[in-house]
């Protein structure tokens, strides 16, 4: 199928602007001023995306769901990777305490 003329590049524009500004992200700029992404660059990986999840939730469209549906995909994604984080810190503390036991320094930290 062809575009009419202009109609490809508008649809390009459109998608381009998806990609670097995406919806589900501008309730916040217009809000408090700044992205998910300038908040979530201040913590640690996994709980910094978490939180990108959280705050999304229910704005990012996903195709045949509604806000609730789409929210509970959302909250899924951030617990995962709560779980994620909680998970490298209990082997973090396991290492920790393995090394105090052996006197043996972390070289895994």
């Amino acid at each position: 199928m062809t575009l009419p003329a202009g109609e490809a590049g508008r649809t390009a524009t459109m998608e381009h602007r998806e990609v670097l500004d995406p919806q589900h992200y501008r309730w916040m700029q217009d809000a408090v001023g700044c992205e998910p992404k300038d908040i979530a660059g201040l913590l640690p990986y996994h709980p910094g995306t978490a939180l990108v999840y959280i705050l999304r939730a229910g704005r990012k469209e996903y195709s045949g769901k509604d806000s609730e549906e789409a929210a509970i995909i959302e909250f899924g994604k951030a617990i995962r990777h709560l779980q994620f984080e909680i998970e490298r810190l209990r082997q973090r503390v396991s290492r920790k305490h393995a090394a105090e036991r052996t006197g043996a320094a972390d070289i895994c930290d």
